[in-house]
């Protein structure tokens, strides 16, 4: 992502958000966050908040805490980032930033 990027956020039902994730993952269940890179200068994220808020208790966390931490994770699947340490690392510094301006 560069200086100009446009990002569109969707937040959608569970059984919408598992139709996207069986369609383009083959995974027959929903998705706390779905990342699609449209192009260099272009991205949506769709967030399923039924399951982000789910997850947020099971995590201990408040829904706000555990999606910045989603959205951190979506925008360094944007970037083409793939799940490891680094990511991980990158996500909770971009996750504290997200959390105090949500």
């Amino acid at each position: 992502m560069g200086t100009s990027y446009e990002l569109d956020i969707l937040f959608a039902p569970q059984e919408f958000v598992k139709a996207l994730n069986r369609r383009y993952r083959k995974k027959n269940q929903s998705a706390n966050v779905l990342a699609f890179p449209l192009s260099q200068t272009q991205g949506e994220l769709v967030f399923d908040p039924e399951r982000i808020r789910k997850e947020a208790k099971r995590y201990g966390q408040s829904p706000k805490e555990h999606f910045a931490s989603l959205f951190a994770h979506g925008l360094l699947h944007l970037k083409g980032y793939r799940h490891g340490v680094r990511m991980e690392k990158e996500g909770r510094k971009i996750a504290r930033g997200v959390e105090e301006n949500v």
